[in-house]
This record gives structure tokens, sequence and C-alpha cells, in this order.
């Protein structure tokens, strides 16, 4: 049995333990809906990683604001009200997504 982990273009396949046998429609609907979202050009532009899994997609239409904070850091702020906050410039995320305010 393998895990499926979906890395930018491609897909990574990692050995499970048998257990994990009791999983495997959960699994497959899972890389399922990883393979038709790369087919269908469905996959997010921009990805954040922790480890080595993905905790934040998006598009940069989905960008909604990136703005400093009374902290110091630097938020980045999507249409859906998801948030991340970097020690980034605004001037370094705007080039880094090439976004250039509210579209």
């Amino acid at each position: 049995m393998m895990e499926i982990q979906h890395k930018g273009n491609s897909l990574m396949f990692k050995p499970l333990p048998k257990e994990s046998l009791d999983n495997f429609d959960e699994m497959k609907k899972e890389a399922e809906q990883i393979l038709l979202d790369h087919l269908n050009g469905t996959d997010k532009e921009f990805k954040i990683w922790l480890r080595d899994s993905v905790v934040f997609a998006f598009d940069k239409a989905d960008i909604d604001s990136i703005e400093e904070q009374p902290t110091g850091l630097v938020r980045l702020t999507l249409k859906n009200g998801e948030w991340f906050e970097g020690e980034s410039s605004v001037d370094e995320l705007k080039e880094l997504f090439k976004w250039k305010g509210a579209e």
C-alpha cells in the first residue's frame, strides 16, 4: 500500500503499514481528486509547505491584501478570509506573487 502526496506538478508515493489497507477507499478517492485537479488545471499556483505537506495553497487571484501588521510581520489575506503571516516585507511578497493590489 502506498501513501499518495501531491507536490506541485507531481505525485509522491510512500509505503504505508499494512493496517492502512482499511483506508484504501478513502485514499483512492483522494488520489482520484488530486489527479482530476491536476488534469483540469485547478491546482493552486502557490503552496506553503510545512515539513512534507501543503498547509496553504492559493492563486494570485485569491489574494485580497498584503499588509504590515503592528507586530512587524506582514499578513497575506485571501478573499475567503484565510491568512498567513511572514517576516518578508510587503514589497517582497508583492514581488514574489507578482501582485499589484486588489484585483
